[in-house]
């Protein structure tokens, strides 16, 4: 009787202690580091292919040699990155950024040698080659570091890092490669180009070694007390078993689909309309940097109402009707001026919804799909999205090369596309079950409170 009084306080101390839940400052340290190695590994992505005929003509290569280069992260991708995802659940998230801060900073040096295509081609590999890590880390490092109330916006803020790399990247070569030179200063202008390149890397990949951790000392919210990702291969049983995740992925594969599509073809397809390239990439440009307050908007309503489900359809209809009326103005309007204007608002508003429900779709995944790791679930939709791209890619190709007298046909691919992802997107059921974790949490924390007032 006296062993049972005597064990019970520190049965109550250690329920107080389980209970606690606390952000810390540093928080912010980890996302600023990743913000940066995000956005130096999207630069590298571009490096060549943002001044495809200006490096084609400097060294006398062919289009395919100079495509390659973008080719290789899509490519790469899909290949490694579940077992890089296992990495960054089940090992250690600080690993996985840190091989991914090194290879891109190695990468980034062999590439400081454009005359040499083999040796920068080894650099792009290696820049790509723990590019999944990055890109599956969003999800994980909102959930770890953030609570339940902000993890949607800081998930937005990690996903659109990468896109600001690659905006910065496709105007950044302007500053050191002059369109009216001749084909022999380009030579001298790409070597001062790529190593002014490798020294903004150097100084954006340092801080992932100094200021990314795993987690916190004290968890942030009841989903990530004592939690502990399930074995690969039980996770991958547990999201294809899973019906949710299932027509997610159908759903998200032909979102993110046309959104690469367009970001790759987006420029000849225009000209087929005989809207310059300059003006296709004014157009472009604007709607890549609007989409950015779309998703910032999305988030900060979804984080207010988690309602995932009426969110992304409401996106998903929209980019629908935006994309037909596109269509419609694109064939039946002849007066290039109004297609400029017109193709500005319209564009902006399309890939504005589209990145919005790709990154607030990357927390649905892991609402749907918990306890399985956040980059598990999100890096299998990822290699779909860039398998179906790809394929998508050169159809939409296709058509504008081969049926020029009905290149429409590539907005109507987009639309089918797009009405696919909007049926499948109706059957799932809203059912959040991380979310239903932290308010499990939050319950018992407030039990445990007022057994200890009482």
């Amino acid at each position: 009787m006296f062993d049972d009084l005597i064990n019970k306080e520190p049965k109550k101390e250690e329920e107080k202690e389980e209970i606690i839940y606390k952000e810390t400052p540093f928080r912010f340290c980890v996302v600023i580091a990743y913000c940066l190695l995000s956005f130096a590994n999207a630069i590298g992505w571009v490096t060549y292919s943002s001044t495809a005929d200006k490096y084609r003509e400097a060294y006398n290569l062919t289009s395919n040699q100079v495509n390659m280069f973008g080719l290789i992260y899509m490519i790469l991708y899909p290949i490694v990155c579940i077992p890089e995802a296992y990495i960054v659940d089940n090992i250690s998230t600080y690993l996985g950024l840190s091989l991914s801060s090194f290879t891109t900073l190695l990468g980034s040096l062999l590439k400081a040698f454009p005359n040499k295509i083999y040796l920068a081609y080894i650099g792009q590999i290696l820049c790509s080659s723990f590019q999944p890590v990055i890109l599956n880390s969003p999800a994980k490092i909102s959930a770890v570091w953030f609570k339940d109330e902000n993890r949607a916006k800081i998930t937005t803020l990690c996903v659109v890092s990468n896109n600001l790399g690659v905006m910065f990247g496709i105007i950044y070569h302007t500053f050191f490669i002059d369109d009216n030179s001749k084909a022999q200063d380009y030579k001298s202008q790409f070597e001062k180009y790529v190593f002014a390149e490798f020294i903004l890397t150097t100084i954006f990949c340092l801080p992932t070694f100094i200021l990314v951790r795993d987690k916190p000392k004290i968890p942030v919210s009841p989903s990530q007390n004592k939690y502990k990702a399930p074995p690969l291969i039980k996770s991958l049983k547990l999201l294809f078993t899973n019906k949710n995740f299932n027509i997610l992925l159908v759903c998200f594969t032909c979102i993110i689909g046309v959104w690469n599509m367009y970001g790759t073809i987006f420029t000849p397809y225009m000209a087929k309309y005989e809207i310059s390239d300059s003006r296709a990439a004014i157009i472009s440009s604007i709607a890549n940097f609007v989409s950015i307050f779309f998703a910032m908007i999305g988030s900060y309503i979804l984080d207010k109402t988690k309602k995932f489900r009426l969110i992304l359809l409401i996106c998903n209809l929209s980019a629908l009707i935006i994309m037909i009326v596109f269509t419609l103005l694109l064939e039946f309007v002849t007066n290039l001026d109004i297609i400029f204007i017109s193709g500005i608002f319209l564009y902006s508003s399309l890939v504005g919804f589209l990145i919005t429900i790709h990154t607030n779709g990357m927390d649905y995944v892991c609402e749907l799909t918990y306890p399985v790791g956040e980059s598990q679930s999100g890096g299998i939709i990822m290699s779909m999205n860039q398998i179906f791209g790809i394929g998508l890619t050169y159809l939409g190709q296709y058509f504008i090369d081969e049926i020029n007298s009905k290149k429409y046909i590539t907005n109507i691919l987009a639309c089918t596309t797009l009405l696919i992802s909007l049926i499948t997107l109706w059957f799932i059921e809203d059912k959040l079950l991380r979310h239903e974790k932290e308010n499990e949490g939050k319950l018992i924390s407030e039990d445990n409170n007022n057994s200890n007032e009482e």
